[in-house]
Formats: structure tokens, sequence, C-alpha cells
């Protein structure tokens, strides 16, 4: 009997010690959540990703390792993760938009044969998307050995209408195949400074040149995604304008072809009256 004492003596300590445990971590429980909720409404009250990592490495480093829950800790590291994850989602919407806009543009380029609606598409390009404000489209004429300009937009000097293919800077740039962003004091007769020089290259023939003077007032400079635009506009837009050039070639043969055909069934009519 006294034996079934002690045990039922030892089962109630069990009981209460196991009691005062569970009031203990209930009330640690209690208090966690208040941190918890207090963290969540410093996170929500911040501004931007920046200012919540700030205030959370400040709330961490206000209290010593050994005082702050491991609870809390999850939850700073947490948010922070939180945060790397929404840039890094922003950083991946900027790249499909940006290789949709290098989707459209190509299709763009390709869009017609008609000499100028291809040179408007590039304008669009260089407008839209790349940011020029201040450009000019240059073709080349084999026959005079010289690029004419053949789309503008802004105010250019008249003087840099034709670029002869010599001993000159734009030429040179043309003959590296190479984009150039870095010019040097340029010679063109106008004595105007471009920002950007690209060469419209099939091989190692010349089709024309792209000549950028100036960007749009809330662009300060080319960024990567131009770089892409201009490796671009450097394969495509010189395809397009040799397909419109022979294009233009073939059209004008069809329609001498069919004024002759229409002159000649008008003397045959005339003959048979």
């Amino acid at each position: 009997m006294h034996d079934d004492d002690d045990r039922f003596t030892a089962l109630t300590e069990v009981f209460a010690s196991g009691r005062r445990l569970a009031e203990e971590l209930h009330e640690e429980n209690l208090r966690l959540r208040a941190r918890i909720a207090q963290l969540e409404a410093a996170i929500e009250r911040s501004s931007s990703s920046e200012t919540g990592a700030l205030a959370l490495t400040a709330a961490t480093e206000r209290q010593t390792n050994s005082e702050i829950p491991e609870p809390v800790v999850k939850l700073a590291e947490l948010e922070l993760h939180h945060q790397e994850l929404l840039q890094d989602h922003a950083d991946l919407e900027r790249q499909n938009s940006n290789y949709l806009s290098l989707y459209v543009a190509s299709s763009q380029i390709h869009a017609t044969l008609v000499f100028e609606e291809v040179l408007r598409n590039i304008k669009e390009i260089l407008i839209n998307l790349v940011g020029a404000d201040i450009f000019a489209i240059y073709v080349y004429e084999d026959s005079g050995r010289r690029f004419r300009r053949a789309a503008l937009d802004g105010n250019l000097d008249p003087a840099d209408e034709i670029i002869p293919f010599g001993d000159n800077l734009v030429s040179q740039i043309v003959r590296s195949g190479s984009l150039c962003l870095q010019v040097p004091d340029a010679d063109l007769p106008s004595g105007q400074q471009p920002i950007a020089i690209l060469p419209l290259m099939i091989g190692s023939q010349p089709i024309g040149v792209v000549i950028v003077f100036r960007l749009l007032v809330q662009k300060e400079t080319f960024d990567a995604f131009d770089l892409e635009l201009f490796d671009l506009l450097a394969a495509h837009a010189a395809t397009a304008l040799m397909s419109s050039f022979k294009y233009q070639r073939l059209e004008r043969k069809v329609l001498t072809l069919q004024g002759l055909l229409d002159l000649f069934k008008t003397g045959v009519s005339d003959d048979d009256r």
C-alpha cells in the first residue's frame, strides 16, 4: 500500500510539472505571437523592401543573440528572402518584357518590303525602344560610293545629307562593322557630334548606317537592353533594307514591262483597225 502511495505521489508531481511546463510554453507562445505581430506591423509600415530590411536589422541588433527567440529570427530571414524573391520576380518581368520588345521589333522590321515603310519601322524602334531623339538613317549607294540620308528625326544640317564612302570617321566605323558608342571628334561637314554610329552590313557589304546625335531628355545614357537592340538592328535592318532595295528594282522592272506590254497591245489593236 505504501508503494502505491509513493507511485501516486510521483505521478502527481509529474503531472504538476507537466502542467507548469505547458503553462510556461503557452505564455512564451503568446509572447512570441505578440512579438511577431509587432514585427509584421513594422514590416507593413515600411515603404520599401530596403526600409523593411533595415528595420528588421535594427530590431535584431537591439537584442543580444540570447534574447532573440528563434521564431523572430526565422521571421526576419523569411522576410528578407521574400524581398529577394520579389526583386528576382521584378527582374524576370523586366527581362521578359525586353525579350518581347526584341521579338516585336524584329517582326516589325520584316513586316513589309516597301522601302519607305522599312525606314519608318526602323525609326519607330529608335524612338520608342532605344530612346533616340535626334538621329539619321543613311543608305549606301554603290554607284556613287556614298551614304545618302534617307530618313531622319530632329533638326539636322543639310550639309550632312551626303557622306562619301572614303577617308572619314563614318566610313572607318562602317568598315569595322562594329557599333561605336564612344565616338571621337566627328568630321561631318556640319560639325555635329554623334553619340552612336551603327553600321548596317551584310557580310562585308555596307547597306547603310544609323547615326544617333541625341537621346530623349528622360534617358541619360545607353543601357544593356539598348546594346541588344543595336545588335538586332545591325542584323535585321540591313537585311530588310536590302530586301526592300531588290523589291523596288523588281517593282520598277515589272512596271516597265507592263508599260511595254500595254504599248504593244495598243499597237496591235491599232493595226487591227
